[in-house]
């Protein structure tokens, strides 16, 4: 697993045990593959998967809790790019250096006109673009602005994060309909994350991983 997903998955992590607390539940983590984690919790194996996208067919094995956080992926670029692209179509013929296995979204996917360079890791991504060898670089917004943090501190003046928005997806708490006990510890913890909201508590654990916002 890359680790800036584990950073984020710590992240995650914080926030979900922070709204068990307040309903008096312990969160205990287990670090396994995705597939292997859905297909577990399904099961009942595990009472939750933390951090899924929406997908409709999984409403059929899983309760979704409100949104912890949200996913954008967006796309990074070189100051020195005078005409940053400001969607995806205006992507066509140039180069983007993607992720192998990593999801962008369904347009992005489609879209054959973009010349998407290949890469194992984010890191490589973000070196061919300070060495101008790529135009952009798409990644998830977290993650870029985290990697740049710590392993780019002296080139981050160089690069830009643009605005234009490739994919968005909101992220939830998958609970397991196999464990009679959680359509209402969803429903408890759905109650408590509005409440730790409202109280700015969860954006405090926000600004501790280094960031101003949720």
């Amino acid at each position: 697993m890359h680790k800036y997903f584990v950073f984020l998955i710590l992240l995650f992590s914080a926030l979900t045990k922070q709204v068990l607390a307040h309903i008096d539940y312990q969160l205990n983590v287990s670090f396994i593959p995705w597939k292997r984690a859905i297909e577990h919790t399904q099961k009942g194996v595990f009472h939750a998967v933390l951090g899924g996208y929406y997908n409709k067919q999984r409403e059929n094995y899983f309760w979704y809790s409100d949104p912890i956080a949200s996913s954008d992926i967006i796309l990074f670029t070189h100051k020195t790019n005078s005409t940053p692209a400001s969607d995806i179509n205006s992507l066509s013929d140039h180069s983007v250096c993607v992720i192998n296995g990593y999801y962008y979204g369904e347009e992005f996917q489609r879209n054959d006109t973009i010349i998407k360079v290949k890469s194992n890791s984010f890191k490589h991504c973000f070196e061919r673009l300070i060495s101008k060898r790529i135009e952009y670089v798409v990644v998830n917004k977290l993650v870029g602005i985290s990697l740049l943090e710590k392993d780019f501190p002296g080139y981050k003046q160089h690069l830009l994060a643009l605005d234009t928005i490739i994919s968005h997806e909101n992220i939830f708490i998958l609970w397991s309909k196999k464990i009679p006990e959680t359509r209402l510890l969803n429903e408890n913890f759905n109650k408590a994350l509005r409440q730790l909201k409202d109280a700015g508590q969860i954006k405090k654990i926000w600004l501790q991983y280094g960031f101003d916002a949720e």
